[in-house]
């Protein structure tokens, strides 16, 4: 998946307008991350990655960044 197609894979999940989520965002700046968003990542990262992801390792994400980094190497 490609690094901009990921960041509105975020913006849909975080209720932000197009174009204003970049890797660099602080997830509790978000509109709407909550632990909805946690669930709607996880089902995303399952789904469209084939990833599946451990809710601590998610709890402790604190950017968009960090989100990234466990997609690893999926984003091109």
């Amino acid at each position: 998946m490609k690094k901009e197609d990921f960041l509105r894979e975020i913006e849909d999940i975080a209720g932000a307008k197009r174009g204003t989520v970049s890797m660099e965002n602080n997830l509790r700046d978000l509109p709407q991350w909550d632990s909805m968003a946690y669930v709607a990542f996880i089902t995303f990262a399952d789904s469209k990655l084939t990833l599946l992801i451990d809710p601590k390792r998610l709890a402790s994400c604190r950017t968009v960044r960090d989100l990234a980094a466990l997609a690893g190497a999926r984003l091109a």
